[in-house]
C-alpha cells in the first residue's frame, strides 16, 4: 500500500486543485481548436493532421505544427463531442501523469526519494501550470513535456545497461519524435541530453546514441523550414526588433519567468514584456546584471552539487527557445511555457531545500518541513482559485484587458465576448482599440466589425469592411465567406458565387463555403445541386449542424424520415440541448405514430426551450392520441396561458373539448380561432356541428 500511496496523494490533490476547470467553457484558441475544427471530428482526417499547420481547417493561418495535439483532440471529441467537461478532464489527467514522471525522473536523476516528492508536489500545485492545464489548448505543453520525460527516462536506463536496454534507446527516439509532433518546444531535448552527458564527466558511449536525436532533429528542421513551413510569424523576430533588442528583452523575460516561479501572483495571459527603443540605460543594467548574476550562480551550481547543477541547467536549456533571440515568438513571455523548465527549476528547489534541512537540528526541521507543507497548501490555493480566470471568455478577456490594457489581442477577445451578448457597441470600441494596439490584426477588426454591420443592417458598410479585410489579408478565407453569405442576402448570386469559390480554393476544408453554396443554389431553384453542396458540407465537417438542419428538412419533405432521422440525431450527438433539432425529430416520430419516442424528444425539447409552444401542442396531440386527455388539456391550457389567440392550441382543445362532450367550452375555443381568424372553415364547421348535435338532444 506505501507503494501507491504517492500516486494516490498526487491523484487527489491534482483532482482537487483543478476540479473547477471542468466547470469551464471554451476560451479563445479551444473554439478554433474544436468547435471550428473539421479535422477534430472524424477520424477520416488522421493524415490530414500531419500535412497541415495546426488552425488550417478552422480557416487558420499559422505556423504550429502540432499533429499529435490534434489527434488527443480528435479522440476527445470521438467522446465528448462539444462539452469542454472531457477536454478539462483529459488536460487535468495529463498534467497528474506529468507530476508522476516528474517524480520519477527526479528520483533516477538525484537518489533523493524527499526531493522528488517535493518536486513533484510543487510542479503539481504551482499556479504558473494552470494556463496549461485549464487552458485546453495549453495541451501541447502537456503532451511534450510528457513525452520528453519518457524520453529522457527511456534514454537513461539505456545509457545504464539494464536489462533489454537496446529496445530503450529506440523507445527514447519515438518519444522524441513524437514529443516534436506535439510542440516545436521538444527540439531542445537532445541538447538537454548533451548537458547530461557531460555532467556525468565523459561522452564515452553517448555519440552514438546522440547522433541519432541530431538526426532526427536535423529531419525536423529541414521538414520545418520547407515543405512543413506553413506561414513565418511576423512577431518578436531579431530583423524586427534588431538582435540587440532581442537579447535585452530576453533578459527581462529570464528576470521575469524567475519572478513568476518564486513569486506567482498576478497570472494572466497577454504579458507584456517587450522592451522598445528608447531603452532606459538603468533597466538594461538591471536586466543584464539580473542575468549575469543568475548564470554564475549555475556556474557555481557545478562546485556545490552536480545534480542541482544539472537541474538549473535544464532550466535555462528548456527555457531559451521561449527568450525568442533565435526562434521568432508569437508573444513575449507567457506562463504555459514555463511547464517544461519548470522541471528542473522545481528540482534545483527541491535539492536545495533538502540539503539545508540535513544540517539542522531535528526540532528545527519539525518545523521546515510544517512550512512546506503549508507552502504546498498555499500553492493548491492559489492555483484552485486561478482556475476561475479560465471560466468563460467574458470573465477570461475582463481580467486579461485589465491585467494588459495594451494588449490588442485582449481587445479583439474582449470585443468577441461582447458580440455574443448582443451588446454591439462596447464591442465596437474594443475592436477599435485592438486596431490602434496591434495594427497587424486590422484585417480581424474589418472582419469583426462587418459582421456587427450586418446585425445592425448596414450591409454597404458590412461590404466596405470585408473587402478591407481581404486586402489586408488576402488569404483570410473567413473574411471571403463572409462577403460571400452577404451577397447572397443581397440576391447577388454571380458576386457571391465567385466569392464561395475563392474561399474553397484557399481552404477546400472549410465546410461553411459548401452550406452557402447550397443555400445559393436553393435561391437558384436548382435542388439537385443544393442537396450535393449541403452533403458537401457535412462531407467537410459531419456535425455542421446548419448543414445537417436543411438535409433534415429536405428529407423530411420529402417523407425519407429515415434519412432526416439520422441527420437530426447527428446534431443531438453534438447539442443535446438543441431544442430544435429534438423537436423535428418527435415530428418524424409522430408522423409515423411512434407516440413514445415522439413524446421523449418533445419533452426533452421542452426541458431546453419551455416556450417552444409549438413543440408542447404536439406533445398535447401525443397524449390525445394515447388516451391522456386531461395531461393534453393542461398542455394546451400552458400555450394559451401565454399566448390567449393561439389558433392551434385553440382549435386542438376546442376538439377535446367536443370529443368529452363539453360543448360550451368547445364553442368557447373555436371561436376564439374566429377571432384571429374570420375566414378558419374547420372552426366553422366544428362550431356547426356542435349546434347540430345540441338541435338533436334538444
Amino acid at each position: 500500500m506505501k507503494k501507491y500511496f504517492f500516486i494516490i496523494l498526487i491523484v487527489i490533490i491534482g483532482f482537487a486543485v483543478y476540479f473547477p476547470s471542468f466547470s469551464n467553457s471554451f476560451v479563445w484558441d479551444d473554439n478554433l481548436l474544436i468547435a471550428s475544427n473539421s479535422f477534430v471530428k472524424s477520424f477520416r482526417h488522421i493524415f490530414d493532421v500531419f500535412k497541415t499547420e495546426l488552425f488550417y481547417s478552422a480557416g487558420g493561418n499559422t505556423d504550429f505544427y502540432r499533429p499529435i495535439q490534434s489527434l488527443t483532440l480528435m479522440l476527445d471529441y470521438s467522446i465528448w463531442h462539444l462539452n469542454p467537461f472531457g477536454y478539462h478532464l483529459t488536460n487535468t489527467l495529463l498534467h497528474i501523469f506529468n507530476s508522476l514522471l516528474v517524480y520519477l525522473l527526479a528520483f533516477i536523476l538525484f537518489k533523493d526519494r524527499r526531493a522528488s516528492i517535493l518536486a513533484s508536489l510543487i510542479f503539481l500545485t504551482h499556479p504558473v501550470q494552470v494556463e496549461a492545464v485549464a487552458y485546453i489548448s495549453g495541451r501541447a505543453d502537456l503532451l511534450a513535456m510528457m513525452f520528453v520525460i519518457l524520453s529522457f527516462i527511456s534514454y537513461i536506463k539505456y545509457r545504464r545497461k539494464e536489462s533489454g536496454f537496446r529496445p530503450y534507446l529506440i523507445l527514447s527516439l519515438l518519444f522524441y519524435t513524437i514529443a516534436l509532433l506535439s510542440k516545436e518546444a521538444a527540439f531542445i531535448l537532445p541538447v538537454i541530453l548533451l548537458f547530461y552527458e557531460d555532467k556525468k564527466a565523459g561522452m564515452k558511449g553517448a555519440l552514438r546514441p546522440l547522433s541519432f536525436f541530431i538526426m532526427i532533429m536535423a529531419v525536423y528542421a529541414s521538414l520545418r523550414f520547407t515543405v512543413l513551413s506553413f506561414k513565418k510569424i511576423p512577431v518578436f523576430e531579431n530583423g524586427f526588433y534588431g538582435l540587440y533588442l532581442s537579447i535585452l528583452t530576453a533578459f527581462k523575460a529570464l528576470f521575469d519567468y524567475v519572478g513568476l516561479l518564486i513569486f506567482p501572483v498576478d497570472l494572466h495571459m497577454e504579458r507584456m514584456s517587450i522592451l522598445t527603443k528608447p531603452v532606459l540605460y538603468s533597466e538594461i543594467l538591471f536586466y543584464a546584471f539580473f542575468t549575469a548574476s543568475f548564470v554564475l550562480l549555475f556556474i557555481c551550481a557545478k562546485k556545490y552539487s552536480k545534480s542541482i547543477f544539472f537541474s538549473l541547467g535544464w532550466f535555462l536549456i528548456a527555457l531559451f527557445p521561449n527568450l525568442g533571440v533565435v526562434v521568432p515568438l508569437n508573444a513575449s513571455i507567457a506562463e504555459h511555457w514555463l511547464y517544461l523548465p519548470s522541471f528542473g527549476f522545481f528540482s534545483a528547489l527541491a535539492l536545495l531545500t533538502y540539503r539545508f534541512l540535513d544540517k539542522q537540528r531535528r526540532g528545527l526541521k519539525v518545523i521546515i518541513n510544517l512550512i512546506l507543507f503549508t507552502v504546498i497548501l498555499i500553492l493548491a490555493e492559489v492555483s484552485f482559485k486561478q482556475t476561475f480566470y479560465w471560466e468563460d471568455e467574458m470573465v477570461f478577456f475582463k481580467k486579461t484587458v485589465e491585467s494588459s490594457p495594451k494588449s490588442g489581442k485582449a481587445h479583439l477577445g474582449l470585443g468577441l465576448a461582447y458580440f455574443s451578448i448582443g451588446d454591439y457597441q462596447k464591442s465596437k470600441i474594443e475592436f477599435l482599440k485592438a486596431d490602434v494596439l496591434d495594427p497587424k490584426s486590422a484585417h480581424l477588426r474589418h472582419n469583426n466589425m462587418a459582421i456587427i454591420y450586418i446585425k445592425e443592417g448596414k450591409l454597404d458598410e458590412a461590404e466596405k469592411e470585408y473587402k478591407k479585410a481581404i486586402k489586408l489579408d488576402p488569404g483570410f478565407s473567413a473574411a471571403y465567406n463572409n462577403l460571400a453569405r452577404l451577397y447572397l442576402g443581397k440576391g447577388l448570386l454571380n458576386e457571391s458565387y465567385e466569392y464561395l469559390e475563392k474561399t474553397i480554393s484557399l481552404n477546400p476544408d472549410f465546410a461553411e463555403p459548401y452550406y452557402n453554396l447550397g443555400m445559393l443554389y436553393r435561391a437558384k431553384k436548382e435542388p439537385i445541386k443544393e442537396l450535393e453542396y449541403f452533403k458537401k458540407a457535412v462531407e467537410v465537417d459531419p456535425d455542421y449542424a446548419p448543414a445537417l438542419e436543411e438535409l433534415a428538412n429536405i428529407y423530411l419533405e420529402s417523407n425519407k424520415y429515415g434519412e432526416a432521422e439520422k441527420a437530426l440525431k447527428r446534431i443531438l450527438k453534438v447539442k443535446p440541448g438543441y431544442s430544435a433539432s429534438r423537436f423535428r425529430l418527435g415530428t418524424i416520430y409522430l408522423k409515423q405514430r411512434l407516440y413514445k419516442e415522439a413524446e421523449k424528444q418533445y419533452r426533452a425539447a421542452l426541458k431546453y426551450d419551455p416556450g417552444l409552444h409549438a413543440c408542447r401542442i404536439n406533445l398535447a396531440v401525443v397524449l390525445s392520441e394515447t388516451g391522456r386527455m386531461k395531461e393534453a388539456v393542461n398542455e394546451y391550457k400552458a400555450v394559451l396561458k401565454s399566448v390567449p389567440d393561439y389558433e392551434k392550441a385553440n382549435y386542438n382543445l376546442g376538439l377535446i373539448y367536443k370529443r368529452t362532450g363539453r360543448f360550451d367550452e368547445a364553442i368557447k375555443h373555436f371561436k376564439k380561432v374566429l377571432e384571429k381568424n374570420p375566414n378558419d372553415k374547420n372552426a366553422k364547421e366544428q362550431i356547426k356541428k356542435i349546434s347540430a348535435l345540441a338541435d338533436e338532444n334538444i
